[in-house]
């Protein structure tokens, strides 16, 4: 189930994804609901805190049958 990029931001547990453009590798982060996110971030980093804002995101979702905290 598709979201809007500003409830997935709001909304613990929705997966945000950029989809991979020319050159580049797609991204995949779960939302923790207070505009961040938890992610696995490169191999320099790890896995990592990062914001929902200011980036690129093609897709907001929801997996249908879980329930999700506001």
């Amino acid at each position: 189930l598709q979201v809007p990029l500003d409830t997935a931001g709001t909304s613990r547990g929705t997966v945000l994804v950029r989809k991979p453009r020319e050159g580049k590798r797609g991204h995949v982060a779960i939302s923790r609901g207070d505009g961040t996110t938890i992610e696995a971030m490169d191999t320099a980093h790890g896995v990592a805190v990062g914001k929902v804002a200011g980036r690129k995101w093609d897709y907001c979702v929801r997996i249908e049958g879980i329930t999700y905290a506001p």
